[in-house]
């Protein structure tokens, strides 16, 4: 049977070991959160680049929406113009003159309304870019304040305070031949 002191001896040396694998498991989750900090960040940087795309492409739809409404306003206003004129009317004066300007009135409207949707849609498209940006950014803060050493310092001096204790109501006991270390139970069983 082992004596208090090899066994006191084996709990050190298994507390020790539990220490460097407890700093290992925090090296090893540092560096995982880091990884992980690192993806995220690279997915929003992702993320606003799309959306930037996505609002460079709104102002692009917009633009040629603009683009067919003219035409399609024109075409109108052309077939007013022919069939009033075919009827002998004046185009440059009263009702006739009226009807184009309305025509030419709805055409601007409709115009305004596209590109105003247009740059609501970019808007709202710029804004999820720059919250994925300022996502990115605190991602990558945080990653770049991820530190394994730390992690590794951190949990030795934990569990280095428990190793410390225990070494020295060891020492006590092995110095003062038992130092107050009560070994009356573990004597019972002894031959």
């Amino acid at each position: 049977m082992c004596d208090p002191g090899t066994i006191s001896g084996l709990s050190l040396g298994g507390q020790a070991a539990g220490a460097i694998v407890a700093a290992m498991g925090a090296a090893n989750g540092s560096n995982a959160a880091k990884q992980s900090y690192e993806y995220q960040a690279a997915v929003e940087r992702n993320n606003a680049a799309i959306a930037e795309f996505q609002a460079q492409d709104a102002l692009n739809r917009g633009a040629q929406d603009v683009v067919n409404s003219r035409l399609k306003y024109g075409a109108v206003k052309g077939t007013q113009r022919a069939r009033l004129a075919a009827s002998g009317v004046d185009v440059t004066e009263g009702s006739a003159k009226n009807i184009l300007d309305d025509t030419q009135y709805i055409s601007d409207v409709d115009a305004a309304t596209l590109t105003d949707n247009a740059l609501r849609a970019a808007w709202g498209f710029r804004v999820q870019a720059a919250t994925a940006t300022s996502n990115s950014e605190m991602l990558s803060t945080r990653a770049a304040a991820e530190s394994p050493g730390t992690a590794v310092l951190t949990s030795l001096l934990g569990s280095g305070r428990t190793v410390a204790d225990s070494w020295y109501r060891y020492s006590k006991a092995a110095n003062t031949g038992g130092g107050g270390t009560d070994l009356s139970l573990y004597n019972q069983f002894q031959p």
